[in-house]
């Protein structure tokens, strides 16, 4: 019986390293595309994009190869509320994704939506429930840029970790015109965006890691135990 505690413990133990060996990748990745925003929808078009600028990490092999990217239905009612929407793939590593797993609120307020056109106005548009959207809008001297924040994590199959993420679009047109694409009734508008994602650097192991090292350590206090009773 001890020699059988004794192997299966040995065996999980050295599973131990198999499951841990992650190809998570750790670091920053800036990315650039296109999108049509309208109401309900930012949708990317094609629905694939760009690894360029500065990469830092683990990402710097990945400059200059693409990715999918899937659109964001409902932007707004998605806002501080749990999702799951597989976000990013990296042809680079087709066995990396990035999950969205939220929409962060617009840091701005809807007081300055109204306002007349002036360079460096900012908005939040807001919602019906009070609740702001994920909109960051901005008027600058060439058009506007248009900013959403999102959270969720990375996974290799085997383990995950956490991400931080934001996606800007510029565009020619002023805020207050794009707020009617976002707000409702116009047909949209076609813009350029940057995107970056930043991983945190402690990954999460997986759960099939977690019962193996947990079988593992009861293995082995399993046969200290035998060996004391002997003594």
């Amino acid at each position: 019986m001890t020699k059988s505690f004794l192997t299966l413990s040995i065996a999980a133990m050295l599973c131990i390293p198999f499951a841990a060996r992650a190809s998570l990748v750790f670091g920053t990745v800036n990315f650039s595309g296109s999108a049509n925003i309208e109401t309900g929808v930012i949708a990317f078009i094609p629905p694939t994009f760009n690894i360029v600028g500065t990469q830092e990490g683990g990402f710097i092999p990945f400059e200059g190869s693409t990715g999918t990217i899937s659109d964001i239905t409902n932007p707004p009612d998605a806002v501080n509320t749990p999702i799951t929407l597989p976000f990013l793939t990296f042809t680079f590593d087709p066995g990396l994704t990035v999950t969205m797993t939220d929409l962060i609120g617009g840091q701005y307020t809807d007081a300055g939506c109204s306002a007349a056109v002036a360079v460096g106005d900012t908005c939040t548009p807001g919602l019906p429930d009070s609740n702001p959207s994920p909109y960051n809008l901005v008027d600058t001297t060439t058009g506007s840029t248009n900013s959403i924040d999102f959270r969720g994590f990375e996974s290799d199959g085997v383990s995950t970790t956490a991400v931080v993420g934001s996606l800007t679009e510029t565009s020619t047109l002023s805020y207050q015109t794009i707020l009617g694409e976002v707000e409702g009734g116009a047909p949209g508008f076609t813009a350029d965006f940057a995107g970056v994602v930043t991983t945190n650097t402690t990954p999460e192991p997986s759960t099939s890691l977690e019962f193996m090292m947990g079988f593992g350590l009861v293995g082995i206090g399993l046969v200290y135990r035998k060996k004391l009773k002997r003594a």
